[in-house]
């Protein structure tokens, strides 16, 4: 049985592919990445797909996921979707008494969360949270040892007794108008709404990411920094990197992301007003340090890239010169 397209067929497909090339990165320009391959990534994904179903999850169920951006967070999102169930990701910044009103108004049986501060959310709730029947931790702190808790390696462990055809069966058994996503809001005028995003969105918006932006595949790089929960980084991350293969590197701390820019130097960057306004500001404070020549040039390149980028987007796809390659040079 075949059902339709999903992000997890798709991976599949990128697993094959370019199973050796990066995927995801973990870690930091401080400490030093950690690398996922494709297929690597793809092992994880039915991992976890299969530990869901070894917990009784079913298909349609929704699977709580808070945390900071890091390559489990991607790879339970994608596992929740292999089992057939609903990521149901909320924002790691809630309340205590928040994350119970979103575990119990989704109905989530299970939740896979961050860290210690997460896990200490849930066990001030656990009388208020009792259809929750397990709590997953992608780091290892000491609260795995507790019975409701396991770290993350226990987890992937569970899914040893369910069977390749099982987990298949549940891939290939998805419809188009199946939810492939639960989206809450920030619920800062009232309590939060629960969006139904379901596979045929995703796949009409991959569409039009193709068709509009043509990204060259199995060759961008971003930096995931934005909260996953929100739709924006979702799509941008998780949909828009299985769609065109991109390498993706999270960053769990914004405090680092001034180490990120240098070291990853993506290609491709999403970011709110507010991000946008202090990069110009850092670059209108390190432009009027220069003098002389090193100002004329600096002044050059940025309005000659400028202008290459405004005809770029007239154009609708990716274009460049001499004076373009000449102005980055000066910018390296």
């Amino acid at each position: 049985m075949t059902g339709t397209p999903t992000l997890v067929t798709k991976l599949a497909a990128l697993a094959a592919e370019a199973p050796d090339a990066a995927a995801l990165h973990g870690g930091s320009p401080t400490a030093g990445f950690t690398t996922i391959t494709w297929s690597e990534y793809d092992r994880d994904v039915r991992a976890v797909g299969k530990s869901l179903i070894s917990l009784g999850v079913s298909p349609g169920e929704a699977v709580t996921i808070a945390g900071r951006n890091r390559p489990e967070w991607i790879i339970s999102d994608l596992g929740v979707m292999a089992a057939g169930a609903v990521p149901t990701p909320i924002y790691a910044t809630n309340t205590a008494e928040q994350v119970a009103w979103l575990v119990n108004h989704s109905e989530a049986t299970v939740a896979i969360i961050d860290d210690q501060d997460q896990y200490e959310k849930l066990i001030e709730v656990r009388d208020q949270v009792p259809n929750l029947k397990k709590v997953v931790l992608m780091g290892d702190a000491p609260a795995a040892t507790k019975d409701w808790v396991i770290s993350w390696q226990q987890f992937l462990e569970l899914g040893r007794t369910v069977s390749e055809d099982d987990l298949n069966y549940r891939i290939n058994s998805a419809q188009p108008d199946d939810l492939a996503l639960l989206c809450y809001t920030s619920g800062t005028t009232g309590e939060p709404k629960g969006v139904e995003l379901t596979h045929a969105n995703f796949n009409a918006v991959s569409d039009e990411i193709r068709e509009l932006y043509g990204f060259r595949r199995l060759e961008e790089r971003i930096v995931s920094y934005l909260p996953l929960c929100h739709v924006a980084e979702h799509l941008f991350t998780i949909l828009n990197q299985i769609e065109s293969g991109v390498e993706v590197y999270t960053c769990a701390d914004l405090n680092e992301m001034k180490d990120y820019l240098p070291s990853v130097r993506p290609t491709l960057f999403l970011a709110v007003p507010r991000v946008w306004e202090k990069f110009e500001a850092a670059l209108q404070a390190r432009l009027a340090e220069a003098t002389g020549v090193k100002s004329v040039l600096a002044s050059w390149a940025l309005a000659t890239e400028s202008s290459w980028f405004n005809a770029q987007l007239e154009a609708g796809r990716p274009i460049t010169g001499v004076t373009r390659v000449l102005a980055n040079k000066l910018s390296d």
